[in-house]
């Protein structure tokens, strides 16, 4: 074999074997790349499905709170009221308009007047139970995503959801048991006044803190989408 011939062999043979390696050397990079993309990719659909989660949780949170606070709202409203006074039935001291439970005379109220009155006002109030039951189950499935400072922020509106609640319902049970239309607390569920709409402008006050960040974690999950 002349030195030429034997040159362009061991050139060849370094040519091909050099384009094997580059082959063998892509492939490996191109797995290794996909790979990481596969990687990236799961860790993004996980990412995403706990924020969906997060999401949903907080949207069926807000809901549960809204349809609590409702309830409670509702019960103050003048509709309610009205509603409460005329089953009551009371006769005034005076025609002064508005009127005020200051200005019933409560010797003339009836038993039978009172218990229409309280066996309505409980019909108003008494969804309420069911829904704290459900506030509290969603609060505990979307705690895990909130910070300490917000625990604590949905925590205390969720207390005094339930300690208004119990102090409503509680009353006109005892105002029930009692059967004494002379009693000064009957009064407090028509024409209703302080001390109950202080409580329950505190208590809003406080709803208003839990808003903002429900409204924080779905504007962010906006963003990060």
């Amino acid at each position: 074999m002349s030195p030429e011939v034997a040159a362009a062999l061991w050139t060849g043979g370094i040519t091909v074997f050099g384009s094997a390696l580059t082959l063998i050397l892509t492939n490996n990079h191109n797995k290794k790349t996909l790979k990481e993309q596969h990687r990236h990719q799961k860790e993004l659909a996980i990412i995403q499905h706990s924020m969906d989660k997060r999401t949903a949780m907080v949207l069926e949170f807000s809901k549960t709170l809204e349809e609590t606070v409702g309830i409670l709202n509702y019960f103050y409203t003048e509709k309610a009221d009205f509603e409460r006074v005329e089953l009551l039935k009371p006769e005034y001291h005076t025609h002064t308009i508005p009127q005020s439970s200051d200005h019933i005379i409560q010797e003339r109220i009836t038993t039978e007047n009172m218990n229409n009155m309280l066996n309505y006002a409980l019909q108003q109030i008494g969804p309420v139970e069911d829904k704290l039951i459900n506030l509290d189950t969603s609060f505990n499935l979307l705690s895990i995503y909130l910070e300490e400072d917000e625990k604590k922020i949905f925590s205390f509106a969720i207390l005094e959801i339930r300690t208004l609640s119990h102090l409503i319902i509680n009353g006109l049970r005892h105002r029930k048991e009692e059967k004494d239309p002379m009693s000064d607390y009957l009064l407090w569920f028509v024409h209703i006044d302080e001390p109950l709409v202080i409580r329950l402008k505190m208590l809003n006050s406080q709803i208003d803190r839990v808003r903002f960040i429900t409204k924080k974690y779905v504007y962010v999950y906006k963003l990060e989408k």
